[in-house]
Order: C-alpha cells, then sequence, then structure tokens
C-alpha cells in the first residue's frame, strides 16, 4: 500500500486541499509500505464519484496528472476516490519500480 506524503496515518484518507496540493506538486511522490518515498513515472488515473456514481478514467499519466483530471480533483466532494493503477515509480536510488495500486478517498 502507498500513500501521499500528507497522509501521515497511511489511512488512504485525504483532504480536499491535500489532495490539490499532491497533485500540483511535482515531482508527484508517494510513500509505501516500507516507509521509502517514491516519485511516480507513469500510471492511470481514475476517479470515482458517489453522487452521481460513476467512474472516468483520465489515460496515461506521465510524470504528473493529466490537466482534465486535475479539474476533476477541483470538483471531488467527501467520499470520492482517486485511483491509479499500473504505477511504475522511481526509487531513491533512481530506479525504476512496480508499484501496488494506489487508492485514497477524499474526506471532510
Amino acid at each position: 500500500m502507498c500513500h501521499v506524503p500528507s497522509d501521515s496515518a497511511a489511512s488512504a484518507k485525504i483532504t480536499l486541499a491535500d489532495a490539490q496540493f499532491w497533485a500540483d506538486s511535482l515531482p508527484l511522490t508517494v510513500i509505501c509500505n516500507d516507509n521509502r518515498p517514491y516519485t511516480l513515472s507513469q500510471f492511470i488515473f481514475t476517479t470515482i464519484s458517489l453522487n452521481p456514481l460513476q467512474t472516468k478514467e483520465y489515460g496515461l499519466a506521465n510524470n504528473g496528472i493529466p490537466i482534465l483530471a486535475k479539474k476533476a480533483i477541483n470538483q471531488m466532494k467527501a467520499g470520492d476516490t482517486i485511483f491509479l493503477k499500473e504505477v511504475t515509480g522511481k526509487d531513491a536510488d533512481g530506479d525504476e519500480v512496480k508499484l501496488p495500486n494506489i487508492v485514497f478517498v477524499i474526506k471532510d
């Protein structure tokens, strides 16, 4: 499991402001179960909204969040989910590694 750096409890729940800050902070980083940071290289970005229930995939992201996905983050509400799949990143040594799917939910 990986989480955004602002999620110090590794709960997979972050505020909308933290999600927006993370999406705008390049390079995108996550911290995984081994407590090591990884810089995201490539992933498929998907949002899941609760009301109305809808899943929207924004395609392959390279070294950042696609522009339309950033706009979608700005419209998210509590309970909505950001899902990154087929994730690759770089460790502190610069080696390319495959990371697990990354999921976090927007909290109040």
